[in-house]
């Protein structure tokens, strides 16, 4: 009897000498970003926002702001408003953060951060017709900073903004003073249109933090 034992188990294991392989589920989508979870210390305020559902990201820019002793990300809601997994991340890397339950209002998102970040001051004064403003963020991978004016109080500038910018902060002065949330078309002096950015500022929603 322990000799028909024996055999049987020889025989499931195979003539190899190695037990059979269990299948693997095919509906696993396996995160690249998963290679290398090593911390990873955050070097600007700015950084790309991920939202992780289905096993597919959503990915816009964000900034750390700090408002009233408090930690927060700003970005635009719809790059999160499907929920899933948030984080943040900087050259490819995962940042360490907690990131809170988000708040919202229109297209625009604040989240409760915790962790090894930096930070931007944050301004809730009112914007300027003229005033001159940067809209900082990343494309394809390369830090790009953006220059333009304000044209319309808290919702246009000439920021030429392009697909993958959404979120990206407002800055006047060294201050995130709002947030960039879609590509508009404006009429210049001369009658032609140019491409421009349409803003949610801090003022507007002060009462998210």
């Amino acid at each position: 009897m322990r000799i028909l034992l024996i055999i049987g188990l020889l025989a499931l294991v195979g003539c190899s000498g190695r037990r059979p392989e269990a299948a693997t589920p095919v509906a696993v989508t396996e995160r690249p970003e998963a290679i290398d979870l090593s911390p990873v210390v955050a070097t600007s305020p700015v950084v790309e926002v991920r939202a992780l559902r289905d096993g597919i990201y959503s990915t816009g820019v964000g900034c750390v702001i700090e408002a009233r002793g408090q930690r927060y990300v700003v970005t635009a809601w719809h790059i999160i408003n499907e929920g899933g997994e948030l984080s943040l991340w900087q050259n490819g890397k995962r940042l360490q953060a907690t990131l809170g339950a988000p708040r919202h209002r229109d297209d625009a998102a604040v989240i409760p951060v915790t962790g090894e970040l930096i930070a931007m001051p944050a301004s809730f004064e009112a914007p300027h017709v003229g005033q001159r403003i940067t809209v900082q963020g990343t494309l394809r991978g390369a830090p790009t900073v953006l220059h333009g004016e304000i044209t319309q109080i808290s919702v246009r500038s000439t920021a030429p903004l392009e697909l993958g910018l959404s979120g990206a902060p407002v800055v006047a002065g060294n201050k995130c003073i709002g947030i960039s949330t879609s590509i508009s078309t404006l009429t210049a002096a001369n009658g032609r249109s140019e491409s421009g950015a349409s803003h949610i500022m801090l003022n507007s929603i002060e009462d998210l933090f």
